[in-house]
């Protein structure tokens, strides 16, 4: 049996696989405007203040005050213009800061998930291998045994 709207469905997979790339690359632009200018958009500001404060809790009650929106409006203008909560992007940043401290550092777990504004190791651990496939140990080691000796 022919599907009459395979056409149709194929048409609008490609229209949401288009957006979710336009999506990544507004995040990838938008990281890079924020460490240039902090003030051309609210979520420059708002990726700058994560950045700056990433090793603190940071609270969604300060994000609301940087974008002068209200709870439901930010999420979903957040949401729209970066393809991803605020939630994830502060993890995000996070991670991206543990990995550097778990190689440049030689920091222990406990010591990077702190550093990296973690409540807790165990958090860490379980976050990071749900997002790098492997725990922290396994991620160390295996990029020593990548490096040339």
């Amino acid at each position: 049996l022919k599907d009459p709207f395979k056409e149709l469905h194929v048409k609008l997979l490609l229209k949401e696989l288009v957006l979710c790339v336009l999506k990544m690359q507004n995040v990838n632009i938008l990281k890079e405007d924020a460490q240039y200018n902090s003030n051309n958009t609210p979520f420059a500001a708002i990726i700058n203040f994560i950045r700056q404060n990433i090793n603190n809790e940071i609270n969604i009650d300060d994000l609301l005050k940087i974008s002068s929106m209200s709870k439901s409006s930010f999420y979903r203008a957040f949401v729209d213009e970066l393809g991803i909560s605020p939630y994830q992007l502060i993890i995000d940043e996070r991670l991206k800061i543990s990995k550097k401290l778990l190689l440049e550092e030689n920091l222990s777990i406990k010591e990077t998930a702190y550093a990296s504004g973690f409540s807790s190791a165990n958090y860490f651990i379980r976050l990071f291998k749900k997002h790098e496939g492997m725990t922290p140990k396994q991620f160390v080691s295996d990029k020593l045994n990548q490096s040339p000796h």
